[in-house]
């Protein structure tokens, strides 16, 4: 009757570690496998739950370096996003003073088109159309 109660603490000792997924898992972990030790003297299956659990705490620190680098990427995107809006907004207010100053040139642009869209027909608003929705992305 010994040996079942031994098997069956083992067993449920390996499910314990194996469900572990955090480092709070894993510290109570240890703890039971040090009441398994106790209660039944294998140090043999002992040292072979030390050694699940020891492998845990590995994939756990590589899961975490990978969360890390995960967020970075996240971070740096978010702040490239950022800055391009700014300097978006700064090059948009310099591109209309310049415009306002000097020749209108994207007033007058849009004008030709305007003017084209009448005299060009169906073909020349579709592209119109697809080169408006562009800009409209641009901006965002």
């Amino acid at each position: 009757m010994e040996i079942l109660n031994l098997i069956e603490a083992k067993e449920k000792a390996k499910q314990v570690v194996d469900s572990c997924v955090t480092e709070e898992h894993l510290k109570a972990a240890e703890k039971y496998v040090e009441l398994f030790r106790d209660k039944f003297e294998d140090n043999l299956s002992y040292y072979k739950l030390r050694k699940e659990i020891n492998n845990k705490y590995r994939k756990l620190d590589k899961m975490e370096v990978l969360k890390d680098i995960m967020y970075a990427g996240l971070g740096l995107a978010k702040q490239t996003e950022d800055k391009f809006k700014e300097r978006y907004d700064v090059l948009v207010a310099k591109g209309k003073r310049v415009d306002e100053e000097g020749k209108n040139v994207v007033n007058d642009f849009f004008k030709t088109i305007e003017e084209g869209k009448e005299k060009m027909g169906e073909s020349y608003n579709e592209r119109l159309t697809k080169l408006e929705e562009f800009i409209g992305k641009l901006k965002g």
